[in-house]
């Protein structure tokens, strides 16, 4: 949620609005979002045009390097968690899903956290 907040009212990432349990669940509300990648992709019979990669590849990065700099990983990049906005931010490009972020650095001193050994696989194996 922490991660969540930090990013509010950043350029390509889901607007937070609320968070509140209910019935023994959680409910987060975010900005409504359209197809991820993949059904981009698929919706365009799996051929995207050189334009069409280097204009989504340029904002993908974009937003890797807005979440580095906020001392943050990602730690679950895959097609499905970038995401196409609605309406008129329908030429921007989302990163969402940060179930498994986390600070990589300290934010006040930005020292790298150490590296530990003989730790699990993080995220999803074939990306």
């Amino acid at each position: 949620m922490k991660i969540v907040r930090l990013l509010n009212g950043s350029i390509g990432f889901p607007s937070f609005f609320g968070y509140w349990p209910d019935d023994g669940f959680n409910a987060l509300a975010e900005t409504l979002l359209g197809k991820n990648l993949i059904q981009l992709f698929r919706s365009c019979n799996h051929k995207f045009s050189m334009k069409t990669v280097l204009m989504l590849a340029e904002q993908m990065i974009n937003r890797l390097e807005f979440l580095h700099s906020k001392d943050v990983i990602h730690r679950d990049i895959k097609p499905e968690n970038f995401l196409i906005g609605k309406g008129k931010n329908q030429n921007v490009v989302y990163l969402a899903d940060f179930g498994l972020s986390k600070f990589y650095r300290d934010p006040i001193s930005h020292i790298h956290i150490p590296f530990r050994e003989g730790r699990p696989l993080v995220g999803t194996a074939r990306y």
